[in-house]
């Protein structure tokens, strides 16, 4: 794979930005300090390198500037017969004005070439200022044949002058444009700039800092929209910068001009040892290898390295041997496009994608299909956090006002007593009203549960959490069916009656209220019930690995703890502080330990025999009659689209086909269907391995989506799938800490917020999020404080482009234990809805549709259910 990305400033057109407001939008304009003020401490040392010889004052008398038509060159020493490959030709470079007098001083920039036209070869030559008017040229002998000097004048030494005082008073010579936009689409346009002043601001301006970097970016602030409503980015103006004078020495008749040829052409013999060039050193090129001066020449077109032993690549096949497995960064500006170009046009299984961004600033993309292997051992890690100093903030308030979304009735003590539990055997149910012949397609039909205990007797309390079903077995049928705790030990079940024929109540005692107390304790007194272990690695290869954890007081150091801090969402981390390594060298992640947080008595409520069990028996077969001649409740004519609101229940299976009653939803029974909707999208999966299971579906189901190896741990990804003929890429990616995996880079744990902050959007960008499953053994305010990020994240996305879709897949039932119970995931679940109920988002309710079947709770649904999950998030890719 290659990639090629820009960053700011760059000339380029509209685009979306990556960066956002500091914590204060607006700053007065104030005095941006010069860059060499503002380079770390540690840089300070190398401006000596820009050192210049100082020029005098030209005073305005264009004459007097360094000219390339009289400046003259000549051998150091006499002119010989020949040279001997390998030595060095010298020669001296006087600088002359416009009138022909010598100058008196250094400060011109002139390049020095040896040339050989006819060998097709050719060496920079070094220019040495000697700051009297004099230079001294050298080139060294690399190749047996002719060569010929040529030295060009540049920029004489007043046009130097020009630049500098540019550079030294001037803060920029460009300026950009920054595009705003209002959630009713008004558009308002200013200037940015790499410091205040340069944006023109009579008032204030908007601040933005890149979190990772700390690198600024100002724009005036806008008449009436919001400096978050930043949007788009693009070119501006030239400045006028020159007086007509600076412009005279910067013009194109005395810029970069051949000076009058001094040397004539020398004739290099061949060495000793019959070689005809300067051959380079034997060892391979590899990274730390000092680069001598010149690093390198041409001969016969062909660059060759005076750094290591460089190679060619002449055929496109030699390029695919060379880049197979890898994966190629580029980040960089046009001319490091090209490069990325040259692969693309040279190598014809090297396919673009149409990412549908901006040509200028990309990111591009070029996929080669390769074999992919999946490996499930741990890959060598690269750092990512930076350890900060202090927690985060407190929750968001907003989902602290959620809270009452977990309310649960309560349940009084069983103390001790397991027989006093609710029992799946004893607990009965029976329909509230008569036994009918025959009921309506579309009613509803009742039943009461009544719950007891081990004995026998009725409990006089809820709490509960049952199941219920109506299902079709003959029709391949379900239907998740309500259950209303009456708090009293009785349940209201009711089921829509949506297919006709045959029909079945089922109800399954999931856990009993005193296994549900069992949970709320866990949450309530533990702050976790698993850790991780931490990685940590210095340069030499030395590790030390620890706990790390949600919270502090769980690394087994309350003193000496590491914290790292995620920049773009505020999600904190812990580790235990190694013992000898710092903090900065974390560099892998994994599963730790379950803790054992029950006793015999917790253990015993919810052993599996009391848990995700059928109750027997307790209605009879009903028959379901057609209405209108109609077999099935259709479902609503409009399309699916974000922001509908769902009935409850949102669908229903019929012959194993999930039939919305939020929309229309569609069937995709082909790969080609699948493929004709998914032409020209790139889709942004993050979330855990139940959202992986769709990208699985979609890899496996489609042949021409390719995956392509990473080369990262499976678990965590990110993982990518590619049909390059029709612009398809599928992303999955881990949703970060917390995260259950085998060890995987820290550098590969992106929080969703901070993936979601770095996509542009737009109507090809899909955005499926999919979190639950990793956040039951912890309480409920840490999700809580991680939706309050995304939320936040996802509101901007769609500020920024309303346009984008954003699919929430709910969580799915599965768990059964005190680390993953399905009450755990069912109050999550009403987190995750209420915190995304007022976005023009759309939802997958992956608990209904793993609930509706006569098929095992597994937290990895199989193929019918996962199928079925997939059509409806291409339901809404695709909605007609």
């Amino acid at each position: 794979i290659l990639y090629f990305k820009i960053s700011w400033p760059e000339h380029n057109s509209f685009r979306y930005p990556r960066p956002r407001p500091v914590h204060r939008s607006a700053s007065p304009s104030v005095e941006s300090p010069s860059l060499l003020h503002t380079l770390p401490l540690e840089l300070t040392n190398l401006t000596d390198l820009l050192y210049w010889p100082p020029t005098p004052g030209d005073q305005g008398d264009f004459l007097a500037s360094t000219s390339p038509v009289t400046c003259t060159y000549h051998l150091r020493g006499p002119a010989q017969t020949s040279y001997a490959l390998g030595d060095h030709l010298e020669a001296i470079l006087v600088a002359r004005d416009h009138r022909g007098r010598p100058k008196t001083h250094g400060g011109d920039l002139f390049r020095a070439q040896l040339l050989g036209p006819d060998l097709k070869a050719g060496v920079p030559g070094d220019v040495q200022d000697l700051e009297n008017g004099t230079y001294l040229l050298s080139f060294p002998l690399l190749w047996a044949g002719k060569a010929q000097v040529q030295v060009r004048l540049i920029h004489s030494s007043e046009a130097v002058g020009v630049l500098r005082k540019v550079w030294r008073e001037k803060k920029a010579t460009v300026d950009f444009k920054g595009y705003f936009r209002g959630p009713t689409g008004t558009e308002e346009t200013v200037i940015c700039n790499v410091d205040a002043q340069s944006t023109e601001a009579e008032g204030p301006t908007c601040q933005y800092q890149d979190v990772g970097s700390g690198e600024l970016w100002f724009c005036a602030q806008p008449p009436t929209l919001p400096c978050k409503s930043l949007v788009g980015h693009s070119s501006g103006r030239y400045l006028k910068v020159t007086s007509q004078h600076d412009d005279a020495l910067l013009a194109g008749d005395v810029t970069d001009k051949v000076l009058p040829q001094g040397i004539s052409p020398i004739q290099i013999r061949t060495a000793a040892r019959n070689s005809h060039i300067a051959l380079s050193p034997p060892h391979p090129c590899r990274p730390g290898l000092l680069a001598p001066k010149p690093s390198g020449f041409y001969h016969q077109n062909v660059w060759h390295s005076l750094t290591c032993s460089s190679r060619s690549f002449s055929t496109g096949d030699s390029i695919l041997d060379c880049l197979a497995g890898h994966v190629v960064h580029m980040m960089g500006d046009s001319t490091l496009r090209q490069w990325w170009e040259y692969l693309r046009d040279t190598v014809p299984s090297l396919k673009p994608v149409d990412l549908h961004v901006t040509y200028q600033a990309g990111p591009l993309m070029a996929i080669l299909y390769i074999r992919v292997f999946w490996p499930d051992s741990a890959v060598t890690p690269l750092p990512e956090p930076h350890p900060v100093c202090k927690l985060s903030s407190s929750l968001s308030q907003k989902l602290l006002e959620l809270n009452h979304l977990l309310y649960w009735p309560p349940t009084p003590r069983d103390w001790g007593d397991l027989l006093a539990s609710t029992s799946p055997l004893t607990s009965t149910y029976r329909l509230r009203d008569p036994t009918q012949i025959s009921y309506a397609l579309g009613d509803h039909l009742e039943a009461i549960l009544v719950a007891r205990d081990h004995r026998g007797r009725p409990k006089t309390h809820g709490g509960d959490l049952f199941r219920a079903q109506l299902l079709g077995p003959d029709l391949k049928a379900g239907v998740p069916g309500d259950v209303q705790d009456l708090e009293n030990g009785t349940y209201l079940l009711s089921f829509p009656l949506l297919w006709a024929g045959k029909a079945q109540v089922q109800v399954r005692l999931i856990h009993s209220s005193e296994a549900v107390g069992v949970l709320q304790g866990i949450w309530r007194d533990q702050w976790a019930t698993v850790d991780f272990m931490g990685y940590f690695r210095e340069p030499s290869g030395h590790e030390e690995i620890v706990t790390c954890s949600v919270n502090p007081l769980l690394t087994g150091e309350e003193v000496s703890t590491c914290y790292y801090r995620d920049e773009d969402s505020g999600e904190l981390w812990f580790c235990a502080r190694p013992p000898t390594l710092p903090c900065d060298s974390l560099v892998g992640h994994s599963s730790g330990h379950f803790w054992n947080v029950t006793t015999q008595h917790d253990e015993a409520l919810l052993a599996r025999n009391v848990t995700g069990k059928i109750l027997p028996q307790g209605v009879s077969l009903i028959w379901v009659a057609k209405k209108n001649n109609r077999n099935l409740v259709l479902s609503p004519p409009h399309p699916c689209r974000p922001g509908l609101l769902a009935p409850k229940p949102s669908g229903f299976y019929h012959q194993n086909v999930w039939h919305s009653l939020t929309c229309s939803s569609r069937s995709f029974s082909t790969g080609d269907s699948i493929l004709d909707c998914l032409a020209g999208h790139v889709v942004h999966m993050m979330g855990d391995s139940t959202l992986r299971q769709w990208w699985e579906y979609l890899r496996d189901t489609v042949p021409s989506l390719k995956p392509v190896d990473l080369h990262v741990t499976y678990q965590a990804g990110p993982l990518m799938a590619v049909d390059a003929t029709r612009n398809i890429v599928l992303h999955w990616r881990a949703h970060g800490w917390p995260l259950r995996s085998l060890r995987t880079p820290v550098a590969s744990l992106h929080s969703v917020a901070r993936e979601l902050g770095g996509l542009a959007g737009g109507p090809h960008t899909v955005v499926v999020l999919g979190l639950g499953a990793h956040f039951t053994t912890f309480p409920p305010a840490l999700f809580a404080q991680r939706l309050a990020g995304i939320r936040a994240a996802v509101a901007a996305l769609l500020a920024r482009e309303p346009l984008t879709l954003v699919v929430i897949k709910l969580a799915n039932t599965g768990y059964k234990s005190v680390y993953g119970s399905d009450w755990f995931t069912l109050q999550l679940n009403r987190l995750l809805r209420a915190a995304f109920a007022d976005l023009p988002v759309a939802f997958v309710d992956a608990w209904e549709m793993t609930s509706s079947l006569a098929v095992d709770d597994n937290i990895h649904p199989g193929r019918l259910i996962v199928s079925n999950e997939v059509h409806f998030l291409l339901s809404f890719i695709c909605p007609t």
